[in-house]
This record gives structure tokens, C-alpha cells and sequence, in this order.
């Protein structure tokens, strides 16, 4: 609608200072001619507009003239904010942006500057057609250590080790479809990039967070997306008996778990085969693996040379 066009571009004026006819145009994914006939528009009921031409000109709000934009409180404007940030549109709509220059133009100018630079930190990675994304206690507790810029301990699940701790300074997180990715480093500025499924738990500590403005989140992201398209996960299906399948679900990536009374046959997921003989092989005879035959045949090779070792002494 025409309306809530002329609303994005105000706020976004409002919010930002001197724009361009191109830089609407590119905010609101509309022509420069429509930006032109909606500042005429704008004009004529009465904002007062100010146009400037040549190289550094575009459209300012004259003086400290502001609209008067109420009617959310300081909790809904952060509510807003997480969700257009999970929404799979918040970069596609006249609406998110609408919302988004709301947030900037109301709110006193230190929050503003706070939640602005929180939406620097998430990037939204997923095509609009993969749906919503949830937010959970483990995604608020990573959003809240970002807001006060504080350093955490990140409980981890790891294929090979279990559970370990680390200090992690946050950079970013990422959505990606419908899964949430962390991005932080351990002070020595070197990226990493954790799914947040695979965060047991994080707790926040009095350290400041080391930030590192060399580190640019999109582009870690997208060295990392190219990784996992280079490298396709090991799908691994094993049996073993109902009371592991617990266990199992803490430590590795799984899809699916089937339970026929005290047998339970799981899929999970490794990056390589010798990453899931080595996670299969400490349960010896507890976990058969069913497929795929490499890796039944890797395991039988292992566990003979592993008798052959042992059997004469």
C-alpha cells in the first residue's frame, strides 16, 4: 500500500538523516520515479521536506522537525526487532523496514543506537520460502550477552568429545532456514561457527567481549556455507539398545529415532566416516551399524585388528 510506503519513507528519513532518491528506492525496492512522486506527495501534506541537489544532495526533514510516532513501549520495540530479525522477510518488505525506522525514530537516542547495532549482529541467511524460525532460551540467552556486550561460557556437544566449555566472545548470530548458527571467537579472533542446537547451555560472564571489527559476520557466514556445501554430511543409521538413544541425542547430530520396545534404530549425521567409527566403536557389540555398508565394513575392519592385538594375550 501507497500509505505504509510513505510511512517507511519518512521514518526512514526521520531516522537516518539525508537519503537519496536511489537509497529509498533501494530500501523499498521500488523506482527512483515512484520516490520522486512520494517526497512531492509528502510535500504537499505538509512535511517539511528540504531537496537537495548534486552529488552529495538527496531529501532531509527540515531542522529537528519529527513526527510524532506512538503507541509502542520500549518492550514491544525490542519484541519487534527479534522478530523481524528471525522473520525470513525483515529484508524483503516495506513493512519490516516501516517497523525497523519506527524502532530508530522513537526510542531515546542510546537505546536506538543499542538496537541498532544488535541488528548489525544478526544476519538473516535463508530465502523467504523456507518459513519462520523459532527463538529459544538458548537463542535469548546469546541475544542478551550480545545486547550487553559481554563475553560467555558456551556449553558445547561435540561428536567426538561429548560435552566441553569454552569462553566465547560473540560476533554474531546467523539464521539460516530454520536453524539459528553462533558466531564467535575465543579472543583470538578467529571465527567460529557453532549450530545453536549444539549449545547445551551458555551463562554469562563479567567480561567485556573482545570485538573485533576485522571480523565481518556475513562473510564468515558465507565461507562457512560454502564448507558445508563442499563437504556433505555422512547420513548413519544405527541400532542399539532404547536406553543409549538418549544419550546419543545429546552428543550427535540425529534426525530421526525409532523405538520398538527395547531396540531403537536412529539417523544421525557426521562431516566424515572416520568421525562415526570412532564415535561407534567405544560401544563395541551395544551399537550395530546398519548403514551405509562403508562404514559397517570400516567398524569390522577395526574391531578385528583390535582382537587380532588382544586375542593371544
Amino acid at each position: 500500500m501507497r500509505a505504509d510506503r510513505l510511512l517507511a519513507e519518512l521514518n526512514l528519513l526521520q531516522a537516518r538523516g539525508r537519503l537519496t532518491a536511489a537509497d529509498l528506492a533501494a530500501e523499498l525496492e521500488v523506482t527512483e520515479r515512484t520516490i520522486y512522486r512520494d517526497m512531492y506527495a509528502l510535500q504537499v501534506a505538509g512535511v517539511p521536506l528540504v531537496a537537495e541537489r548534486g552529488r552529495d544532495g538527496g531529501y532531509s526533514l527540515y531542522g529537528d522537525w519529527r513526527a510524532d510516532l506512538t503507541g509502542l513501549t520500549t518492550a514491544e520495540m525490542e519484541s519487534l526487532l527479534l522478530a523481524s530479525a528471525s522473520s525470513p522477510t525483515a529484508r524483503a518488505t516495506p513493512r519490516a523496514v516501516t517497523a525497523a525506522a519506527k524502532l530508530a525514530a522513537m526510542l531515546p537516542a542510546e537505546t536506538a543506537g543499542e538496537l541498532s547495532r544488535l541488528r548489525r549482529r544478526i544476519h538473516v541467511a535463508l530465502d523467504p520460502a523456507d518459513g519462520g524460525t523459532s527463538v529459544g532460551e538458548v537463542t535469548l540467552g546469546l541475544i542478551d550477552a550480545l545486547r550487553r556486550e559481554r563475553a560467555v561460557q558456551l556449553t558445547l556437544r561435540r561428536r567426538r568429545s561429548g560435552q566441553i566449555m569454552r569462553t566465547a566472545h560473540l560476533t554474531g548470530l546467523v539464521i539460516d532456514g530454520r536453524d539459528w548458527h553462533v558466531v564467535w571467537h575465543a579472543g583470538d579472533a578467529r571465527a567460529r561457527v557453532d549450530a545453536v542446537d549444539d549449545v547445551v547451555a551458555v551463562a554469562a560472564t563479567a567480561e567485556p567481549v573482545r570485538d573485533v571489527e576485522s571480523v565481518d559476520l556475513e562473510d564468515v557466514w558465507r565461507r562457512h556455507a560454502s564448507r558445508r556445501v563442499s563437504q556433505p554430511a555422512l547420513e548413519v543409521r544405527l541400532r542399539m539398545d532404547a536406553g543409549l538413544a538418549g544419550i546419543w541425542r545429546d552428543r550427535y547430530r540425529m534426525s530421526t529415532i525409532e523405538q520398538d520396545g527395547d531396540t531403537a534404530t536412529i539417523v544421525c549425521h557426521f562431516d566424515y566416516i572416520v568421525d562415526a567409527r570412532t564415535a561407534v566403536l567405544p560401544w563395541g557389540g551395544a551399537v550395530e551399524v546398519l548403514s551405509p555398508p562403508a562404514l559397517r565394513l570400516s567398524v569390522a575392519d577395526f574391531a578385528a585388528q583390535i582382537v587380532a592385538v588382544y586375542a593371544d594375550r
